[in-house]
């Protein structure tokens, strides 16, 4: 066992070190960005998909916000579904729908920018809602425009920066159209909220889910820009597909839209690239909202091993294998182990420089994130510098055993039905 934590604490080390640098690059790159010119890539069409379910109350704040982003040729679609309504009717509910209380925003804001589509499907995911609106956008553009032509998606809790846009067209311009282009989300719009009804279980989630961004999902982009070949996936709050590439591939997969999508075209050969800019989203609210986020990134973290099925070079499929497993087991494992591990030599009174290491590293993975954090924004700084940022710090080790806890419901789950299926058969 001493081995593998070798190995693990080796790979937290090398984690830690590249948070510190991204935080470096990131700010050169963000500045970089600025000072490029937006040449003749205004001409190129952008679509912005907000798929809505059950989101009557943030209607009018999301689509007065995303009004806002007037750029030429850029479209936000709107994407809700019968489903709200069938369920409500299954459930004798008489609610307003997300569709009805949409319609009401645009009957009364007949000037805005925002298209509403809506299926008659009543069943599906997020994924089905995105490829409802992809067809629609097929029947817009002549195929010659799909090679420079953008499909966005973001939540609906999503408040990206007004601007993005325009730094996406400097982005498709002056790196030749990336197949791929990736805003980091962070979990920031409603940590005052949190930290008015005193939630510190979600308060620690959403500071310590920031921290992870920058450390993984930041710092993975900004190495593979450098040309090495980190693995990469495609995170759904802010993520940009050319459209060309989003059809050949297959469009949103099911059921998980983004980790999968990002698994498949990695292992293709196609480009990456980081859009400069932080999308803020919602933390859940509650212990059980994110019991059930995590569950579905579990879900798409898995989808990865039926990705590495397909034909890839080694030198993308050796690093997306190890990837995969490795993020599997952090969020399964690897925390239990630790816990483990250092229990058993306390007890032992074996207390060396391994044990120290261990102990510490989670509160220098959590350092290196607020670090990088606050060199991107100042407000973020002041966040974690406050008490509630500072009781964050000293619970980092509590958070790895806390991400475990979906996960582990979806193994367990998928256990139980597996031993009633087994249960009826032995039964006939």
């Amino acid at each position: 066992m001493k081995y593998i934590m070798d190995i693990l604490l080796s790979i937290d080390l090398l984690m830690v070190i590249s948070t510190f640098i991204s935080a470096k690059y990131y700010v050169k790159y963000s500045n970089k960005m600025n000072a490029m010119s937006m040449q003749n890539g205004t001409n190129d069409k952008v679509f912005v998909l907000l798929p809505a379910f059950k989101e009557q109350i943030l209607v009018s704040e999301t689509l007065d916000y995303f009004s806002k982003m007037d750029t030429p040729n850029c479209k936000i679609i709107v994407i809700t579904s019968e489903q709200e309504e069938h369920e409500n009717k299954c459930r004798g509910k008489k609610i307003k729908t997300t569709k009805e209380c949409v319609e009401e925003y645009l009957n009364k804001n007949s000037e805005s920018n925002i298209v509403h589509l809506h299926g008659n499907y009543v069943n599906g995911t997020k994924s089905t809602q995105l490829n409802f609106a992809l067809e629609k956008i097929k029947e817009l553009l002549p195929e010659n425009a799909y090679c420079t032509s953008y499909v966005g998606v973001y939540d609906f809790d999503s408040r990206p920066n007004l601007d993005v846009l325009g730094d996406l067209q400097k982005i498709a311009y002056h790196q030749k159209y990336p197949e791929i282009v990736q805003q980091v989300p962070i979990n920031l719009k409603n940590f005052t909220s949190l930290t008015r009804n005193k939630n510190h279980i979600m308060m620690l989630h959403c500071c310590q889910s920031m921290i992870r961004s920058v450390g993984i999902e930041l710092a993975s982009l900004i190495l593979h820009a450098k040309g090495l070949f980190v693995p990469l996936y495609c995170m759904g709050a802010g993520m940009y597909i050319r459209l060309d590439a989003l059809l050949e591939n297959g469009a949103f997969p099911e059921p998980v839209d983004d980790l999968t999508l990002g698994y498949r075209l990695y292992l293709k050969g196609k480009r990456f690239a980081l859009l400069p800019k932080y999308n803020s989203v919602e933390i859940p609210n509650s212990v059980k909202e994110l019991v059930k986020q995590d569950t579905g990134i579990f879900k798409g973290v898995c989808s990865g091993l039926l990705e590495l099925k397909q034909k890839s070079k080694l030198v993308r499929k050796i690093p997306t294998y190890f990837i995969v497993w490795h993020n599997i087991l952090l969020r399964t494992a690897i925390p239990w182990m630790y816990l483990l591990y250092v229990c058993i030599n306390l007890l032992l009174m074996n207390i060396n420089l391994e044990i120290i290491l261990i102990l510490i590293l989670p509160l220098l993975r959590t350092i290196a994130g607020a670090y990088s954090l606050a060199k991107a924004d100042q407000n973020i700084s002041r966040l974690l510098i406050s008490k509630e940022g500072v009781r964050v710090f000293i619970d980092s080790y509590s958070w790895r055993l806390l991400r475990t806890v979906g996960p582990l419901n979806v193994m367990f789950s998928n256990y139980r039905l597996h031993r009633m299926k087994e249960f009826k058969n032995k039964s006939y």
